[in-house]
């Protein structure tokens, strides 16, 4: 029985506050406005507005306002006192909304027959924002799981072929000892870990490693799949 020991491999993840970071820049670019972004889980106001130009448009929602707005997925503009619009909007991520970003922004007309058509200009144009985010976030999902399934099918072809040369080249009658480090060698490679150790049924039979890893001396706690102290 061979137990591996697989190493930790560390990924890039960007934080939320990080995230509501880039929101804030991609959506001023948008609207020419500070925008303030909302966890969309708890509702808790992500970062702080100390610019004078995003507390001049910063809008404070309640916690259960923002998980409205999160739960339905969609941008969303209100009239405000002052002759101002609340843009609400929606950051997609994995098919679920993380972020909820908020700014006021003053409106082009004064109130009247003309405010109804600018707030259904501004709806539309919110929205839009919001689809081409959510359309990048799920292009890049997509890509990612491409690239997943050219990797599984990489793999299968490495199995495939290590085992077609073990099984060509194996005398298993034959020094077994030797034939037991190749195997570990070829599953070493193919498993990508950090240590892999073959152990025999008998409990008397040596516990022997594979590679050059982490557990350099096999010890009888690795029989339980623990590491040595």
């Amino acid at each position: 029985m061979a137990i591996a020991h697989r190493a930790t491999r560390s990924g890039r993840r960007y934080s939320l506050a990080n995230k509501a970071k880039a929101l804030a820049v991609i959506l001023r670019e948008e609207f020419d406005v500070g925008f303030v972004s909302y966890d969309a889980v708890s509702g808790v106001r992500i970062g702080s507005s100390e610019t004078q130009q995003c507390n001049d448009t910063w809008v404070a929602l309640e916690a259960s306002t923002v998980t409205e707005l999160a739960a339905a997925g969609r941008a969303h503009v209100s009239l405000l006192p002052y002759n101002r619009y609340e843009l609400a909007i929606p950051l997609h991520e994995g098919g679920k909304v993380i972020l909820v970003a908020v700014a006021a922004v003053p409106a082009l007309v004064p109130p009247g027959p003309h405010a109804a058509q600018e707030h259904q200009r501004l709806q539309r144009w919110a929205q839009s924002v919001c689809d081409r985010l959510r359309s990048s976030d799920q292009l890049l999902r997509q890509r990612r799981n491409e690239e997943e399934q050219k990797a599984q099918v990489k793999m299968a072809w490495e199995v495939i072929l290590t085992l077609d040369h073990l099984i060509r080249h194996l005398r298993i009658h034959k020094n077994p000892a030797k034939n037991q480090e190749q195997i570990l060698e070829a599953a070493f490679e193919l498993l990508g870990v950090q240590s892999l150790l073959w152990v025999p049924q008998h409990h008397d039979a040596p516990v022997s490693p594979a590679t050059a890893g982490s557990w350099r001396h096999a010890s009888p706690a690795c029989r339980n799949g623990t590491k040595p102290a």
